[in-house]
């Protein structure tokens, strides 16, 4: 009975459920998930048993399916069953077998929660699978989140032997006389899993008996490790992400990252979120050696290296950007809006924003046309001498490449009226002389 209360007094203290709950349990037929369902049928759970035949061990697989159902006719618990032809599934979904299973039997694992209004749904990991699996993540390379890897729960998906060694299961299952399947494939040492369980493991036992224990031990630490780091992570991110509603984008000052306790963590944390993955050691060596003008993209962002900045943009559905033509000042468009004010004996207040441009509306040549800008393009600055080019107004502006390209370009029938939210051209400006304003604000 040991075992018994040690599994309740995990489950209480990790609130994984509770006597209300409706538990679907993952059975194989194996030691571990048969001890599982026996120990949450003794404690009085509602439970449900689920069995999922692979078909990748040809008769043994058939036969374990045969053994769960006696057992749960046995124990008079309600059994789903399933069968999957995982080998060509795997080669259909294009990943291993391994993975193709682990994906196949969570998702039936959640269809049959749903079915039967399972509130949880439980799974046979323990001690020594937890040092399996960190030994295998940390071999790979990890960082905090990979360390915190395999919770008591997480969503629907609970653990409730994973404070047991298999050494208690074993003792387990033989004070009870339970009968379980072996699966032979779990001694072949040419799966890495398996060489980790057989040969590595036991050599780190002889450095320290209670290795599994210990490994639990520091899970446990890692998981309180990982909510600070989280936590702190969430704060920076907070401090470095500047959103720039106005060009819909967001930045981080290069200067303001190098400050921070760990500058390459936080920005992978940030890039990591936006899709950059296994390129983000290359963005990080270009945004430390300040390679300006280097451009990187993701499936939905594209980051560009400004100066002393990163600057990120989400991609949105490829557009043609058509131009927009404007017959009159009453033809409202999505872009901008118009009114023509006439000057009279009450003085006009000029507006000054950066979104509103003010022309002399008698000297304007209808249509207007609203377009993206050109290379080439080129304006007679309000307010100074003689022509230039908009791309040197770019410079002057310290556009990045990515805004220079979603600038609006605004003209009448003649020439370039406005750099829409830059430089209003200064040929047909409002003067004394003007007798009725063409007001123009872009939304």
């Amino acid at each position: 009975m040991k075992l018994i209360k040690k599994v309740k007094q995990y489950i209480d203290d990790k609130q994984l459920f509770t006597t209300n709950s409706i538990i679907v349990v993952g059975i194989s037929g194996g030691i571990d998930s048969v001890v599982l369902l026996h120990i949450l049928n003794k404690l009085g759970y509602n439970c449900v048993a689920a069995h999922c035949n692979f078909h990748l061990r040809g008769e043994d697989s058939n036969r374990d399916a045969i053994f769960v159902t006696e057992l749960c006719s046995k124990l008079q618990c309600k059994l789903y069953k399933t069968d999957f032809q995982t080998t060509k599934i795997a080669k259909q979904m294009g990943v291993s077998i391994e993975m193709a299973a682990r994906d196949l039997r969570y998702k039936w694992f959640n269809n049959i929660a749903q079915q039967c209004n399972g509130t949880h749904i439980a799974v046979a990991h323990h001690a020594n699978d937890l040092a399996e699996t960190l030994l295998q993540t940390i071999t790979r390379g990890t960082g905090h989140k990979g360390l915190a890897t395999m919770l008591p729960q997480r969503g629907k998906i609970v653990r409730p032997m994973l404070c047991v060694t298999s050494n208690e299961i074993k003792q387990y299952a033989s004070i009870n006389k339970l009968s379980y399947c072996v699966d032979y494939t779990n001694a072949l040492t040419t799966i890495p899993r398996n060489r980790i369980r057989h040969n590595i493991i036991p050599q780190l036992e002889k450095i320290n008996p209670s290795f599994v224990q210990t490994m639990y031990n520091n899970h446990t630490i890692w998981q309180d490790n990982a909510k600070i780091i989280e936590w702190s992570v969430n704060y920076w991110i907070s401090q470095l992400l500047i959103t720039d509603n106005d060009r819909k984008r967001q930045c981080i000052s290069i200067e303001k990252l190098k400050q921070t306790p760990a500058p390459p963590l936080f920005l992978y944390e940030i890039l990591n979120q936006l899709g950059f993955g296994k390129s983000i050691s290359y963005i990080a060596s270009a945004v430390f050696a300040k390679n300006t003008g280097r451009t990187f993209s993701s499936a939905t962002h594209t980051i560009l290296i400004n100066r002393n900045e990163i600057i990120i943009h989400e991609k949105q559905a490829k557009q043609l950007h058509p131009d927009i033509i404007i017959n009159s000042v009453n033809e409202a468009k999505e872009l901008l809006t118009m009114r023509e004010i006439v000057i009279n004996s009450s003085s006009y207040e000029i507006k000054k924003s950066k979104n509103i441009a003010l022309f002399d509306a008698n000297k304007i040549t209808w249509p207007l046309r609203l377009r993206k800008w050109q290379n080439g393009d080129i304006i007679y600055p309000f307010g100074m001498r003689g022509k230039k080019k908009v791309s040197n107004l770019f410079i002057d502006a310290k556009m990045d490449r990515i805004s220079k390209h979603d600038t609006w370009i605004l003209e009448d029938a003649t020439h370039i009226l406005w750099v829409v939210g830059i430089r209003a051209d200064g040929r047909k400006a409002v003067t004394n002389k003007t007798t009725k304003i063409l007001e123009i604000t872009y939304e």
